[in-house]
């Protein structure tokens, strides 16, 4: 199989894969919320709230199908664009998932008008003090195992020194050829190591968030809906655990690849079904946790619609204590903007990987 074949497939498939978490997105989410607007129970199931999130399937298909349209017509047009593609398919498919993100909101807005939803009164809300006594995630230390990959490789590449190219090969072009080299430097060479080492940070990182987000508990069912909440914690902190590795182990093979002259038709070929690997995999725990009745927030309370902005994507509630809360849209946690570490974790979030770039660009030069 040629790489240009190679490419479409894992292109295609990533796309798609893509687009179709999107396009499920409101369904594995609470079904408390229709587009950041809060819906009471008795209402969740009603003709007109359906209506709305099936109109956002209808659409998001619609933006699917464009934006392979305009990722072919970009490949297909000169042989340099082929690598244009890709970004340029998931730009008219982000776009356009927005826009439909924003009419589903409106339509949400519109609804809650008519019917006249009420939100429930913050006096409803519980808290449980055992619940940070019970195992919300696995232990931090456990990414112990991630970095002594990284040891591994640093202790290796310092051993092989003297058998290491002095010219290394640091990207090849669809053609399978190499087209991007670096002299053997200290930064050349190691430079993957920091990168990994950056993401063991993020991944620890995310895994502290897991155990400190805020709890969100039913006031009608708070022992359910707090077992649940643990259960949605530990599931995801396990996968992240998992898929941090696989992550961790494939920087570890390219590295290998760079220095040692491991075999990069592998690499090649495991890197473009990565993607797909990884977005299928982030589906099927969504799809088990939605089956097993532990998806986040399922059967709790989230904050009201006025601390929610940009279509209940951004949380900002100054009486609000707590630094991470569940999302309202999508899954997994976000910040409360009211608080100012917030802004401190939003702005590493944004510096820190600029930073690694720049020293990549700067080892490798």
């Amino acid at each position: 199989m040629t790489n240009e074949l190679w490419f479409w497939i894992s292109a295609g498939a990533t796309y798609v894969t893509v687009g179709l978490l999107l396009l499920l997105m409101p369904f594995f989410g609470s079904h408390s919320v229709l587009f950041g607007v809060f819906v009471p129970e008795e209402c969740r199931r009603d003709l007109p709230v359906n209506l709305i999130r099936r109109r956002y399937m209808v659409r998001s298909l619609a933006v699917i199908v464009l934006g392979l349209a305009a990722g072919a017509a970009i490949g297909w047009s000169t042989e340099g664009a082929l690598q244009a593609a890709l970004p340029v398919a998931m730009a008219v498919q982000i776009i356009g998932t927005t826009l439909v993100m924003g009419a589903g909101h409106r339509s949400a807005i519109r609804l809650k008008e008519e019917k006249g939803w009420e939100e429930p009164a913050a006096a409803r809300r519980v808290a449980s003090l055992h619940f940070r006594q019970r195992k919300l995630s696995i232990g931090s230390g456990w990414y112990a195992v991630h970095a002594a990959l990284v040891i591994v490789s640093v202790i290796s590449a310092i051993v092989e020194w003297d058998r290491i190219p002095d010219i290394l090969t640091t990207h090849y072009g669809m053609d399978g050829l190499p087209d991007g080299y670096a002299a053997k430097t200290v930064g050349s060479v190691f430079i993957l190591n920091l990168i990994q080492l950056f993401m063991i940070g993020v991944f620890v990182f995310s895994n502290i968030t897991i155990r400190l987000a805020k709890q969100q508990l039913d006031p009608d069912r708070p022992e359910e809906s707090m077992e649940k909440q643990r259960l949605f914690r530990w599931t995801t902190s396990v996968f992240l655990f998992g898929l941090s590795l696989l992550i961790i182990a494939f920087f570890g093979y390219i590295q290998a690849s760079m220095l040692y002259g491991w075999s990069m038709d592998l690499l090649k070929r495991f890197a473009m079904a990565l993607p797909v690997l990884l977005i299928g995999s982030v589906t099927g725990l969504l799809v088990y946790q939605k089956r097993r009745g532990i998806n986040q927030t399922q059967g709790g309370l989230t904050a009201p619609d006025r601390y929610w902005r940009a279509w209940g994507t951004i949380y900002y509630n100054p009486e609000d204590p707590a630094l991470f809360v569940d999302k309202r849209y999508g899954i997994g946690w976000t910040l409360n903007m009211a608080r100012p570490l917030s802004w401190v974790v939003f702005g590493s979030t944004l510096l820190v990987p600029v930073a690694i770039i720049v020293v990549t660009v700067v080892a490798t030069s």
